[in-house]
C-alpha cells in the first residue's frame, strides 16, 4: 500500500487503469500501520508514508512525523544490533524459542544489515532536510549516526535477486563506518576512496555538512559570543578543506566523460552538490549575520560571497537533464528556492543596473521552469515555484 501511494506518483494513467487515487491508497497504509509490531516492513512503511506526506509540503505535523519514524529506527537498532559482544540481542528478552533465535541469526547476517544501514541513512537524508527547513536538528538522529555503517551496495545491486544469496553470506566487514567526531573533508575523502556505492554515500556524507550549518542556525538563535564564531570558522575550514580533498572535477556539475561517468552517477553527483551549495549559501548567510556589527564595506563582501554561492546553483542547474527529474529527492525544491530567492533579492538591489536586473531574471526563470518540471511528481514543487515570485517571502526566506 505504502508503495503503491508513492509510486503512483510517478505511473501515467494508463498505467493506474481504474485503480483509486495515490491519497486513498496512502490513508489506507496509514491506517493499517497503526496496530502493527515494529518489524522492518512497518519502518519502511513509515517511511514511504512520510514521502507521500512531505511530498505535497512540510508543516509542523510532517516534522513530529520524521521526529517519530528516527525514535521507530532507534527502538529497532536497540532490539535487533545494539547487543554487546557476547551477549544476546536485546530482543531474545522477548521469547526465547528457535524461532527467534533464527530470526537473530537473519538479522546478524549481512543482507539484514545491509538493509538496515540503507534504511537508516534514508531516514537520516530525510531528516536532515527536514531540520534544514525547521532550523533545528533532531538529537536521536545524531546520536545514531555515529554507529551506523554506510550502505555498501546500491540499491539496484541490492534489489537483484541474483546478489542476495552472495550478501547473506558476507560477514559484514566491507561495511563502512564514518567516524565519530572526524572533519567533514576526512569523511568525504575516505567515502570518495571507496568504489562501492560512491555517490550515494557522498550524498549522506554532504547531509552532515548540511546538519552541521544547521546545528551553526539553531545555536544562533539561543544564544551568541565566541563560541559562535569559532563553530563559523571551523565549518567555513572544512568546506574549503573538502574542496581540496576531492579532485576538481567532482565540483564541476558538467558531466565527467573522461573518468566515464555514467547518466546515473552524474544525476547522483548533482543531487549532492545540490545539498553542498544549498549548505553553503546557508553558511554564508551565517556569516552575514554574525559580522552585522562589522562595516558597511564588509557586509557588501558578505553579501557577494552569499550571491556567488547561490549562483553555484544556477551552474548545477544548467547541467540537469530532463530525465533527471525522475529521480530527484524532493526536498530539492527547498534548496532551489534558497538560491533563488538570494538572486531576486539581489535583482531588487540591482534594479538601476540593467544587465544584472537581466541576469538576475535569467536565472529566476530557469528556478521557476525547474521547480515547475519537479512539481510533475512532487506537488511540494509547485507550490513553492507560486511563492517564489512573492517579494515578502522573498526577503522572509532570507532572513530566517
Amino acid at each position: 500500500m505504502a508503495i503503491y501511494a508513492v509510486s503512483a506518483r510517478f505511473a501515467s494513467p494508463d498505467v493506474l487503469g481504474g485503480l483509486a487515487s495515490s491519497k486513498s491508497f496512502a490513508q489506507f497504509a496509514m491506517s493499517l500501520n497503526q496496530g502493527s509490531d515494529l518489524t522492518m516492513d512497518e519502518l519502511k512503511a513509515s517511511l514511504l508514508l512520510y514521502v507521500y506526506e512531505m511530498s505535497e509540503t512540510v508543516r509542523w505535523d510532517t516534522v513530529a512525523e520524521i521526529a517519530r519514524i528516527t525514535r521507530m529506527a532507534e527502538l529497532y537498532y536497540a532490539l535487533h544490533f545494539d547487543s554487546r559482544p557476547g551477549e544476546p540481542s536485546k530482543a531474545s528478552t522477548f521469547d526465547d524459542g528457535m524461532s527467534l533465535r533464527s530470526q537473530e541469526r537473519e538479522i546478524s547476517s549481512g543482507l539484514a544489515a545491509e538493509e538496515w544501514n540503507s534504511v537508516w541513512w534514508c531516514i537520516y537524508s530525510l531528516d536532515t532536510s527536514c531540520s534544514a527547513v525547521a532550523s533545528f536538528s533532531n538529537p536521536i538522529t545524531d546520536n545514531l549516526q555515529a554507529k551506523m555503517a554506510l550502505p555498501a551496495t546500491s540499491v539496484s545491486e541490492f534489489t537483484n535477486p541474483s546478489l542476495c544469496d552472495q550478501e547473506s553470506s558476507e560477514d559484514g566487514s566491507q561495511f563502512m563506518i564514518p567516524s565519530a567526531g572526524a572533519k567533514h573533508w576526512e569523511t568525504m575523502s575516505m567515502i570518495f576512496s571507496k568504489a562501492s556505492c560512491r555517490n550515494r554515500n557522498l550524498y549522506f556524507g554532504t547531509c552532515s555538512l548540511m546538519r552541521a550549518v544547521t546545528d551553526l542556525r539553531s545555536l544562533m538563535v539561543r544564544s551568541g559570543g565566541r563560541d559562535i564564531q569559532k563553530r563559523l570558522h571551523e565549518l567555513e575550514s572544512d568546506c574549503t578543506a573538502t574542496s581540496f580533498a576531492l579532485p576538481p572535477w567532482f565540483f564541476n556539475a558538467t558531466r565527467n566523460f573522461g573518468v566515464a561517468e555514467t547518466d546515473e552517477e552524474h544525476q547522483r553527483r548533482l543531487d549532492v552538490l545540490l545539498v553542498w551549495s544549498g549548505a553553503n549559501v546557508l553558511l554564508s548567510i551565517c556569516a552575514a549575520k554574525i559580522s552585522t556589527q562589522s562595516a558597511c564595506s564588509e557586509l557588501q563582501v558578505s553579501w557577494l560571497t552569499i550571491l556567488s554561492k547561490a549562483k553555484e546553483t544556477v551552474r548545477i542547474i544548467q547541467n540537469w537533464k530532463p530525465g533527471y527529474f525522475k529521480a530527484i529527492d524532493p526536498m530539492c525544491s527547498y534548496l532551489i528556492l534558497l538560491s533563488a530567492s538570494v538572486l531576486a533579492f539581489d535583482g531588487e538591489l540591482g534594479s538601476t543596473n540593467t544587465s544584472t536586473t537581466s541576469q538576475s531574471s535569467e536565472h529566476l526563470d530557469l528556478f521557476q521552469l525547474f521547480l515547475n518540471q519537479m512539481g510533475i511528481n512532487w506537488p511540494v514543487a509547485c507550490r513553492l515555484a507560486s511563492t517564489s515570485s512573492s517579494k515578502p517571502y522573498i526577503k522572509e526566506n532570507l532572513e530566517s
